[in-house]
C-alpha cells in the first residue's frame, strides 16, 4: 500500500493498484488491497505513531488547527475530543462559518483552548 501510494501519488485504491503494475487484472489487485485494508487491526498503533510524528512539527505558540464541517461528520471526531487530547490549548482552532454557534465557542472556552 505504501509503495503504491508513493509511486502513484494518489490515495484512491484503484490508483494505488494501477501504480503497482502487477501482472494480474486490476480488479484482482483492488480486491486484494481492499481485503488487506479491511483486515488491518493495528489502527490505534498507527494513529499513535502518526500523531507522534505530527507533534514534532507543531509549535504550540503559533500552530493553527483548521476545522471544517467535514471534520464533524467523521465518526472519530464528532465531539472534536482528539483536538483537546492530542494538542495543547495554545494551538489556535479556526472554524468555518458553519461553526458560528455559541456551543462550539463554549466547548473550546471550557477547555481553555484558543479559537478564531
Amino acid at each position: 500500500m505504501v509503495y503504491g501510494i508513493l509511486a502513484g501519488n494518489k490515495v484512491h485504491l484503484s490508483e494505488i493498484a494501477r501504480s503497482l503494475k502487477e501482472n494480474i487484472t486490476l480488479k484482482k489487485t483492488i480486491d486484494r488491497l481492499s481485503r488487506n485494508l479491511n483486515a488491518f487491526d493495528d489502527k490505534d498503533s498507527l494513529m499513535h505513531n502518526y500523531l507522534t510524528l505530527i507533534k514534532r512539527h507543531v509549535k504550540d505558540d503559533y500552530a493553527v488547527i483548521i476545522i471544517d464541517n467535514s471534520d464533524i461528520a467523521k465518526p472519530t471526531s464528532k465531539k472534536l475530543e482528539s483536538l483537546s487530547k492530542n494538542f495543547t490549548p495554545k494551538c489556535v482552532r479556526t472554524l468555518d462559518r458553519g461553526f458560528d454557534a455559541n456551543d462550539y465557542y463554549r466547548y473550546f472556552l471550557k477547555r481553555g483552548e484558543r479559537h478564531g
